[in-house]
């Protein structure tokens, strides 16, 4: 009997697909383009996605709670790292009076074109990481906690963490209605 795996499952594994993909499509373009482009600072947050996402993709087919809590802090920390990040560009941008820049200072104009280039791929990555941080705890408070769609993952031995909770479950029930005596 197949059972039908939770919303959440489909769209947490779409999401964190698509971050890890564009994070690498941003470390090409990055690479690509020049260092010069966006910030090393910038770029941190990009380039620990990948392995991070990675890692919550495969936490995601083997259905480990633990693994997922891990990417989902992990995110959380990114997220607060590129807030800060975005702080300091966006006082950097106003710092410059990048509005008011005179056409003639190259220099000034170019970091200014930098900062906010930098500060606009971090409000994505801050964005998109929020929508993969709630729907994880989502997955892992709701859709984890009761399992009843999950599958056996060792088909050979047909023993898991799950089938042992599932197992708990029915042993309590079976206490409760006093069937069985301890």
């Amino acid at each position: 009997m197949k059972l039908k795996k939770p919303i959440t499952y489909y769209l947490l594994l779409i999401f964190i697909t698509l971050q890890v993909i564009g994070s690498i499509s941003v470390v090409i373009y990055w690479i690509v383009t020049g260092s010069h482009i966006l910030n090393m600072t910038v770029m941190i947050c990009y380039l620990l996605q990948i392995p991070f996402g990675t890692i919550g993709i495969w936490s995601l087919f083997i259905y480990n709670r633990h693994v997922l809590m891990i990417y989902a802090i992990v995110n959380v920390v990114l997220g607060l790292y590129a807030s800060v990040i975005c702080i300091y560009n966006g006082n950097r941008i106003e710092t410059l009076d990048c509005r008011n820049r005179n056409a003639y200072d190259i220099q000034r104009v170019n970091y200014c074109e930098r900062m906010e280039l930098s500060l606009w791929s971090n409000i994505s990555f801050i964005s998109y990481s929020t929508l993969c941080i709630y729907l994880t705890v989502k997955y892992i408070t709701v859709d984890l906690y009761y399992p009843v769609w999950i599958y056996p993952l060792n088909i050979k031995n047909n023993v898991t963490d799950i089938d042992k909770y599932m197992e708990s479950l029915s042993n309590k029930s079976l206490r409760k209605k006093r069937k069985i005596n301890i």
